[in-house]
């Protein structure tokens, strides 16, 4: 729960069209989490036998979490073409914990920690616009996030937890500082045609990482920690156009996205150094989208969107040399289809993954209870066995549902969503 108060002032500045607007906001959450463990032993390959019920593993924690902030940013226009764009945020949060976490033990533990993080967040943006059919524009912004509940309650090197459903130490942790350059252009190469343009660049410092404990044979044993600095850095093209009754869209994004801070890791083969310029795990380099939508009628349409992403590296893997492979890429095909009924009632109907693809979206390093691969020696060839396990997708799935948009201009046609 929370709220918020906002003024806006549209009065010209010194002659000059100018924008001002300030505010604040608090923003409240309440979380109750609570967590039992009992020991089960695996028969066979599928049939487990519970065994009585231990008291290791059971967690009561409550979480409140308070974010207050005061904002103002402000647009001065030089003139029709050159508009500048400077504002501030300042941020507070606060999370309080409480609670209990059992030990190895069966001891009770202490869940509490009193956190406060505070920040004032810059950002300044120039845009230029010499024609109707070209902007180009550039800035600089400052964000900041605080630690989570989760990865505070699980910060203790000492006391590692099983992610994402046992915490064990509430140790602080430092609060992630981004900082980002971008800059691009957007324009109309036609009447119908668009296209935009943008290169960024995000440092983050203190970034936070979930390491794996040592010595705990599978990798869902480990903490949060600050890791240094990371690096996201990358471009995105868009291009779009009408064509009578067809609509097309297409975005590509590409992301670098590094570690910047040299840091200690716990892998399946021992204790390793993520060396500066190692690809972060989970992140794929390039993604591309494809829209396309037919209007049948004025208002009925159908379309498709196409999903495509590279291979990634999966989470364990943050050496970048456990010699596992990556995570394969992927494509994926959508269907939809939308009829207006009229002004405010609209009908819809969509399949995902069309062709019912087997694809994975993450993958994680570990150890398979079932045929003992994982942390494990091969003398005959001098290497490590590791598995990877993969996060299945969705398969094909159908909708059909109707829609009610209230105070929709009177006329309006059902269009193709081209997001």
């Amino acid at each position: 729960f929370g709220g918020a108060l906002q003024l806006t002032l549209l009065g010209d500045l010194a002659g000059h069209k100018n924008q001002f607007t300030a505010g604040a906001s608090t923003d409240m959450g309440r979380t109750d989490f609570t967590s039992d463990t009992s020991e089960a032993a695996v028969v066979g390959n599928q049939a487990v036998t519970i065994q009585p019920v231990n008291p290791q593993g059971s967690v009561r924690l409550h979480a409140r979490n308070d974010y207050y902030g005061l904002y103002a940013t402000d647009t001065f226009s030089f003139n029709e073409q050159w508009h500048l764009t400077m504002s501030g945020r300042y941020n507070v949060a606060k999370i309080r914990l409480s609670g209990t976490s059992v030990d190895n033990a069966g001891t009770p533990e202490p869940l509490s920690g009193d956190h406060r993080y505070s920040r004032f967040n810059p950002a300044i943006g120039l845009n230029f616009n010499p024609t109707k059919s070209l902007g180009l524009y550039g800035g600089y912004n400052e964000g900041m996030r605080a630690a989570t509940p989760v990865e505070l309650s699980c910060a203790n090197p000492l006391v590692p937890c099983a992610l994402p459903n046992a915490f064990v130490s509430d140790p602080h942790l430092k609060e992630v500082v981004s900082r980002t350059w971008e800059g691009g252009a957007r324009g109309r190469l036609s009447e119908n045609i668009g296209w935009n343009v943008g290169l960024y660049r995000t440092e983050n410092s203190n970034d936070i990482q979930f390491k794996f404990a040592p010595g705990a044979g599978v990798t869902t044993f480990g903490y949060f920690d600050n890791v240094g600095k990371t690096l996201r850095q990358g471009m995105e093209l868009g291009l779009n156009g009408k064509f009578d009754r067809l609509s097309l869209a297409a975005n590509y994004g590409y992301v670098d996205a590094t570690f910047e801070t040299p840091f200690t890791v716990n892998t399946l083969n021992g204790a390793a150094t993520v060396s500066k310029g190692s690809t972060i795990p989970g992140i794929p380099h390039h993604t591309f989208k494809l829209r396309a939508g037919y209007e049948i009628t004025p208002a009925w349409t159908v379309g498709s969107n196409v999903v495509m992403a590279s291979s990634q590296y999966a989470r364990g893997d943050e050496t970048n040399q456990m010699g596992m492979g990556k995570v394969p890429g992927y494509a994926v095909v959508h269907l939809d289809t939308h009829y207006a009924l009229n002004d405010s009632w609209k009908l819809f109907a969509k399949i995902n993954n069309v062709f019912d693809k087997e694809y994975s979206t993450f993958g994680v390093l570990g150890t398979n209870e079932f045929t003992g691969v994982g942390n494990t020696f091969n003398t005959n060839s001098a290497e490590w066995r590791n598995e990877q396990f993969r996060s299945p997708a969705a398969p094909r799935a159908a909708w059909v549902g109707v829609t009610y948009e209230f105070g929709k201009p009177k006329g309006s046609a059902a269009k193709p969503d081209l997001d």
